[in-house]
């Protein structure tokens, strides 16, 4: 049955939808006060306490590998990069890395940041469309659905509809091809 396949896109479109907005603020705060102090690390430090949840155990880890076990901010950042699957956030640990290694750089991160604020209108734009259609599609799935139902209560000796439905090879074939439809 495809119902579970559509709860499971659902919340993973809900969780994308979420880690977009917790990235949007992470990188748009540490980016600001990276923009203040020129020290990466310090600017997520300040910053931890204002991210949430999955953003703020990857910025975590990343603080704790740069402090015991590789000091290396670049090949940190790396590792950091590859934990998030987000094009903008591997975007922006690229600009990061470029500008930990020319601080004349920094001001580069402001545009990558910025993207994610025309993502979020984009998304403003699409949603209304998009929830229409997911409205409509449900509608005829229920729709489709009823008719079970209905042919049952509509067939007679005369008129046996819902048996060849259910019990036909042909009728069973409509069926299957209905349901994967």
């Amino acid at each position: 049955c495809a119902i579970p396949l559509i709860i499971v896109r659902l919340y993973s479109y809900s969780y994308i939808r979420r880690l977009q907005n917790e990235l949007e603020m992470a990188t748009s705060i540490i980016t600001t006060t990276y923009l203040r102090n020129n020290d990466l690390v310090r600017a997520i430090e300040e910053n931890i306490d204002y991210i949430k949840s999955p953003v703020k155990g990857v910025l975590q880890e990343f603080i704790l590998e740069n402090k015991f076990i590789n000091p290396n901010v670049r090949q940190t950042i790396d590792h950091m990069k590859d934990k998030v699957d987000d094009n903008i956030f591997k975007e922006w640990c690229d600009a990061m890395k470029k500008c930990v290694a020319n601080n004349s750089l920094k001001y580069m991160l402001s545009p990558v940041v910025e993207k994610y604020a025309k993502l979020r209108k984009i998304n403003v734009i699409t949603k209304p469309t998009i929830d229409g259609m997911k409205i409509q599609m449900f509608g005829v799935i229920g729709l489709v659905f009823v008719n079970f139902p209905l042919l049952k209560l509509m067939s007679n000796d005369s008129n046996n509809w819902y048996s060849i439905l259910v019990n036909s090879t042909p009728g069973k074939i409509t069926v299957a091809w209905i349901a994967a439809v």
